[in-house]
């Protein structure tokens, strides 16, 4: 079954900002797990790097519409809250 239109998602959140004596743009990528886009970019600012200057967030994309990984061999993915250890 397909999960419910209202069930968390799995976003991919992309930062950027710019380090200093550094030229370019530095990227610092993630995954969370919200309800909906501003949930997941309120969620990605908290975890942006504190030595970047000029910090911003690039876009956040929902893996389901960017990567064919809501439906795998016939069968969907759900999220399931559960214990766990953080990588």
């Amino acid at each position: 079954l397909a999960p419910h239109g209202d069930a968390p998602r799995l976003y991919c959140i992309n930062l950027g900002g710019y380090e200093a004596n550094s030229f370019g743009e530095a990227h610092h990528y993630l995954l969370v797990v919200a309800r909906n886009k501003q949930e997941a970019m309120g969620k990605g600012k908290q975890q942006m790097p504190r030595h970047w200057s000029q910090a911003h967030t690039d876009g956040v994309l929902d893996i389901d519409d960017c990567l064919p990984i809501d439906l795998v061999d016939g069968r969907y993915i759900h999220l399931v809250q559960a214990a766990h250890r953080p990588i």
